[in-house]
């Protein structure tokens, strides 16, 4: 567990903790067709990211950080496990706010909602070792994934919901996936480190969203119920439980009153369930004859 933290080292974290970002439970690309959008001058990042400023809950200081201008960035597709992808840059590289004086980082979304219990915590065990770090105007991947990890290490010490915790667990797996398919120079051993530590995080996320969907009310980091199961039964499918997955994903199907587009995108995985079953049977057959 230790080791998906490695990159907070450099941040004065220390990686000697027992805790899981979930406890144990014993209860437990897709492509958005979308217009093709008229020619305009194309915008650069330097142009479309500004600095935005709050207020640290924790230590009161102020905090700086890169913001995306509203708008600027076009969706472009939303792949099937809803990662979204956008012109210019990928915003979510920049949703989350770390405070360089204390070490609290969160969700912008989140960041001010910290009640005095977590705040305590974050005084006692992450300030006093935090060595902060100075962000370039416009973030690699590998500057979004340390911040993103500073907030998940920040939410699992605080006992976050497993919800959020999964939702950093699946953003941290985009990053991961984000930064492999920007670089066409990777090298194969880099490539493949990468894909593993994706592969990692959407394990987590899995994990996590379930025991959020038994335990917790909705809406689940922004989720309703059906998308939440949508989701669940994709990241399945990725891991490839499609048993598992196709279970979830019929729940979606029949739903009543879900939205057409979710149940369009449950029935392509579907299909891809489907195939990935008679590809698995198939093999198996081959090598039973072997």
């Amino acid at each position: 567990m230790a080791d998906i933290f490695s990159e907070l080292e450099g941040l004065g974290i220390s990686q000697d903790t027992d805790k899981e970002i979930f406890e144990s439970n014993a209860k437990n690309a897709e492509v958005k067709k979308t217009k093709t959008l008229p020619k305009a001058k194309q915008l650069t990042p330097e142009q479309i990211l500004f600095t935005a400023k709050m207020t640290c809950p924790v230590c009161k200081k102020e905090v700086e950080f890169r913001a995306v201008k509203s708008g600027k960035a076009r969706l472009m597709k939303t792949e099937l496990d809803l990662r979204p992808i956008y012109t210019i840059l990928d915003p979510s590289m920049y949703e989350v706010v770390c405070c360089n004086n204390c070490g609290y980082a969160a969700l912008k979304k989140d960041f001010t909602s910290l009640s005095p219990k977590k705040i305590d915590i974050i005084k006692k065990k992450v300030s006093p070792n935090y060595l902060g770090r100075n962000y370039p105007d416009i973030y690699s991947y590998d500057n979004a994934i340390e911040r993103y990890k500073l907030a998940l290490y920040d939410a699992m010490i605080t006992d976050a919901k497993d919800g959020e915790k999964a939702y950093l667990c699946l953003r941290i797996a985009w990053l991961y996936r984000g930064s492999y398919e920007s670089d066409e120079n990777l090298s194969p051993e880099k490539k493949n480190d990468l894909v593993s530590n994706e592969k990692v995080f959407l394990a987590h996320a899995l994990e996590g969203f379930k025991q959020a969907h038994y335990k917790e009310g909705f809406p689940i980091a922004g989720m309703d119920e059906v998308t939440l199961k949508y989701l669940i039964g994709e990241l399945c499918r990725r891991q490839g439980n499609y048993e598992e997955a196709s279970r979830w994903i019929s729940e979606v199907i029949v739903a009543k009153g879900s939205n057409r587009r979710l149940k369009d995108k449950a029935i392509e995985v579907k299909e891809l369930i489907k195939n990935s079953k008679n590809n698995r049977q198939n093999e198996q057959t081959d090598v039973d004859e072997k």
